[in-house]
């Protein structure tokens, strides 16, 4: 499988590499920073655990493995058709709204998407006041995320048991155990 958005730092073209150094015999999968996740859908083990300290990030991937089908319809319905540089902004500005923490994550999972895919480089950035500020990324004819691509992904994760926790890397302290795999990176 490969990565379903992109992030700053993703490993998507080294993770063939990095995979030839892991073990291939642990009991659970651990990844701290989550990001993109390029080496888990590369490994696409079972029984896995990824963290992450980005709220909309973590949102997003549970989003998808609870929700793909609603997931794929606010995409396809309230996102892609209104896609411009305007539409963006808009979009984007959100999270500078005094409702914006009520907004259900349902709602909020298919924003993170579609920045993801129009800001600049597929970059993921915030100020000091958790706002993303990220430009535009001048993108006529993005590569949106499709509804195959979120069922797939969404199957992968309920059969596979993967979870994704918002806490920061030392949560994977508490959890990790003697024989598991815990991807630092």
């Amino acid at each position: 499988m490969i990565p379903i958005i992109k992030w700053a730092g993703g490993k998507r073209k080294l993770s063939p590499t990095i995979a030839s150094y892991l073990a291939s015999d642990y009991k659970g999968y651990y990844e701290p920073f989550a990001g993109g996740a390029a080496v888990l859908f590369y490994l696409e083990p079972k029984n896995a655990v990824c963290f992450d300290i980005n709220k909309e990030l973590i949102n997003f991937y549970n989003t998808i493995k609870e929700f793909p089908q609603e997931l794929a319809n606010e995409l396809e319905t309230n996102f892609y058709p209104k896609h411009s540089k305007d539409f963006y902004y808009e979009v984007r500005g959100w999270d500078r709204r005094d409702d914006f923490a009520s907004i259900p994550a349902i709602k909020r999972a298919p924003r993170f998407a579609y920045l993801n895919k129009c800001c600049y480089n597929g970059l993921w950035r915030e100020n000091n006041a958790g706002q993303n500020n990220v430009p535009w990324g001048y993108h006529n004819s993005p590569a949106f995320i499709t509804r195959e691509q979120i069922a797939q992904v969404s199957n992968y994760f309920v059969s596979k048991n993967v979870r994704f926790v918002l806490e920061d890397y030392k949560g994977v302290l508490k959890v990790a155990k003697r024989g598991d795999l815990v991807y630092f990176d």
